[in-house]
């Protein structure tokens, strides 16, 4: 892909004003278009345009999922920084098998770095899926979700916290010589696109009831795999396996997305708030966990595994919090994580820093043992090829890791589909992006949710416990899916 920038954009985002009106803004949007028509024909069809310029915003309009219905959009929200990206410029699509050529055709190398550090990748991948056909529910659950799929955004709107305003950035592709019918659509398209960025906030919607729930596979189904994956660490053939469930409710209404995302983000600020639309699907939820975070080569990755409960009362609390800090079993579980993490981290990294010993990460429904690991990457490693390096990490597969994914295929009995996946953004420089193990998520489609939760298995694992642990994990994105619910 080659990436065009005539007109010197360096030299007229300084001076700019921020938007102060809708019509401002397609005026805007018109010009960015007109700029790229009229120098098609100096480009390759493979030519992306990309414009950015300033806009008056405290905040990203999460909001505005609801008013996408059928667009593709990407969110990422954290306490330091939200991306929104909304519609496609560019999109790439791989099967399993196609998988391995995922460093090659994400590589904007050839882009001028002036143009690339504008342009916002934004996607993800699936777990490996079961060898065994997929049930006509499961497939239905993950329609439209391939097992990985990348796209640059028509438009993007990046906010920093501490600013109080955000950058918006336009891409497109000109093709060579457009008809004027496609000239047309094209500015229809993203006319349509800008008006929803700037639309007000609407009220929040009532959070619907539940009015069916069903664990997939059974409380007991599962507390007996739990027990067959004991069975095969005492055997000596796994070291900890990751099992996961997942949990199907319909609702008295369809769910408002941005509903649930605002509830996510006012009571989670230690995570990352995420969601990815698809044709009528969302895929979301409110991960701790950072398979990576790359800024300017230097690399920091989250090692989060073992877990207990929080309580209301603060002794309680602390008391529970120093329990899991002393708790072999528990340390166990999570310096096979850290083991792991850090013998990969030196072969891809020059100098490398972990944590001696574990902090607890308090989250709302739940707290874990956190290790955090760094280093400054080696030159000529992309952060992709470190991503797949990483992934899946014993936190959410196991240990082996090849013999511990066979297990999950051949017993776990769901289709994951992009839970304990990776989800993220990295701009097309490759020097900066943050992706994320997509845990504590759900499929949103309608009046139906299809939420995931997994928990390790290692010696000394209660099957009942563990269930428990699942729970825990479910409940946060219950709680701002509905009013009220059951899970049993």
């Amino acid at each position: 892909m080659i990436c065009r920038d005539q007109l010197d954009l360096e030299s007229t985002l300084v001076h700019e004003n921020p938007f102060s009106s809708e019509k401002e803004l397609l005026g805007w949007i018109s010009d960015a278009l007109d700029e790229g028509f009229s120098g098609a024909y100096n480009f390759e069809d493979s030519t992306l345009f990309v414009k950015e310029r300033r806009l008056d915003l405290v905040k990203s309009p999460y909001w505005i999922f609801d008013s996408l219905e059928g667009e593709d959009s990407h969110f990422f929200a954290s306490s330091e920084q939200s991306i929104l990206g909304v519609g496609v410029a560019k999109e790439w699509v791989f099967s399993e098998s196609s998988f391995g050529d995922v460093d090659a055709l994400l590589n904007l190398e050839h882009v001028s770095q002036k143009m690339a550090r504008k342009i916002w990748l934004m996607g993800g991948w699936s777990f490996p899926k079961r060898t065994q056909a997929r049930r006509a529910r499961e497939k239905r659950t993950w329609s439209g979700f391939p097992f990985s799929r990348w796209v640059i955004p028509a438009l993007t709107l990046n906010t920093v916290s501490n600013e109080r305003e955000g950058r918006l950035v336009l891409a497109f592709c000109p093709n060579g010589y457009p008809s004027s019918l496609i000239q047309s659509k094209l500015r229809s398209y993203y006319e349509k696109l800008a008006r929803t960025l700037i639309a007000p906030q609407r009220k929040p919607h009532p959070s619907p009831a539940a009015i069916h729930v069903k664990n997939r596979p059974s409380r007991e189904r599962w507390k007996s795999l739990v027990r067959r994956g004991l069975k095969s660490i005492h055997e000596g053939d796994l070291k900890k396996v990751v099992l996961a469930r997942s949990m199907e409710i319909l609702f008295d209404h369809d769910l408002s997305c941005s509903t649930v995302l605002q509830k996510l983000i006012e009571s989670n600020p230690q995570s990352t708030i995420f969601a990815i639309r698809k044709d009528d699907a969302v895929f979301m939820g409110c991960t701790p966990e950072s398979l990576l975070i790359l800024k300017n080569r230097e690399l920091m990755v989250d090692c989060l595994a073992a877990s207990t409960s929080r309580s209301s009362d603060p002794t309680t609390d602390e008391l529970l919090a120093r329990e899991l800090l002393e708790d072999r079993k528990s340390r166990y579980e999570h310096q096979l994580v850290v083991d792991q993490i850090t013998k990969l981290l030196s072969n891809i990294c020059s100098e490398t820093k972990v944590q001696e010993s574990p902090s607890v990460k308090k989250l709302p429904k739940i707290q874990h043992l956190h290790t955090i690991a760094q280093g400054r990457l080696r030159p000529k490693v992309s952060i992709l090829s470190v991503a797949r390096t990483l992934w899946p990490t014993p936190a959410i597969n196991g240990e082996p890791k090849e013999a511990a994914m066979r297990w999950i295929q051949e017993f776990e009995g769901i289709d994951r589909g992009w839970y304990s996946g990776v989800v993220g953004c990295l701009n097309g420089s490759g020097d900066d992006g943050k992706l994320l193990v997509s845990i504590r998520s759900g499929v949103i489609r309608g009046n139906r949710a299809v939420l995931f939760a997994g928990a390790g298995i290692v010696p000394q694992s209660d099957p009942e416990k563990e269930f428990e642990e699942t729970e825990w994990k479910m409940a946060t994105m219950l709680d701002a899916l509905a009013s009220t619910h059951s899970t049993r």
